[in-house]
């Protein structure tokens, strides 16, 4: 599928389609708005709020549920205090993938693991000067080429989510540039059991009901749905 890959001779990758679970994948259209809008839409501030920044509204949606809120699923309270805790207690999940028999059955390299789960990592790998500090990848250029060329985008994002929110994917999905946006614009949302989904022209939003950052687990049947989209 890549133009470089195939100018050098190589053999073009066959892409059916492109899943995007609970992802940022344009902050400028994903901000600080759409998250407040996203706050009200949930009910967790007025809808006639005048807060319309990220931070005033994570300030006020603490106060409406009267705790700390998990940044992944703001139904429950955030755990932090604890070793491998960020947001959940990854203790027991991350001493699992330092068990032996767990290296070995994933071929994990070297010290690998222990740089990921030991101590209270969780997982977590620090990138000294930032992960994707000096990003400038064009994501959502990316993705609306597959549209244009046939391959199926699909988007999932679980409504109890703060990290990723769903009214911020969603206007990330209304923003692509193709040429079957205004078909997929024009598209109603179908309700589903525990989730709605709309699509058209081979691009297909997702928002899942009582789920948050972790949709196949919490909502296998969406997760489903959504890989349907693309191989069904």
């Amino acid at each position: 599928y890549n133009d470089a890959q195939a100018a050098a001779g190589g053999a073009p990758l066959p892409l059916v389609g492109v899943l995007v679970g609970n992802g940022i994948t344009n902050s400028t259209v994903q901000n600080g708005a759409t998250f407040a809008a996203f706050a009200k839409e949930s009910g967790l501030i007025a809808a006639d709020s005048p807060i319309s920044t990220e931070a005033a509204a994570r300030a006020a949606m603490t106060d409406a549920l009267g705790y700390e809120f998990n940044y992944y699923d703001y139904r429950v309270k955030s755990e932090d205090a604890c070793c491998g805790c960020m947001g959940y207690d990854y203790k027991t999940w991350a001493d699992w993938h330092l068990r032996a028999d767990v290296l070995a059955a994933l071929h994990v390299c070297g010290d690998a693991g222990d740089k990921a789960f030991a101590g209270c990592a969780a997982g977590c790998i620090d990138f000294p000067g930032g992960f994707d500090e000096h990003d400038a990848y064009p994501y959502s250029l990316q993705l609306e080429r597959a549209l244009d060329r046939g391959v199926n985008v699909t988007f999932y994002y679980g409504k109890d989510d703060t990290a990723c929110n769903f009214v911020g994917g969603r206007a990330l999905a209304g923003s692509l540039e193709f040429a079957g946006a205004d078909a997929c614009a024009a598209a109603e949302f179908v309700e589903h059991a525990g989730f709605q989904a709309k699509s058209g022209e081979g691009l297909t939003f997702v928002q899942v009901d009582a789920s948050s950052h972790m949709v196949p687990i919490q909502q296998g049947a969406a997760a489903s749905f959504a890989l349907d989209s693309l191989i069904g």
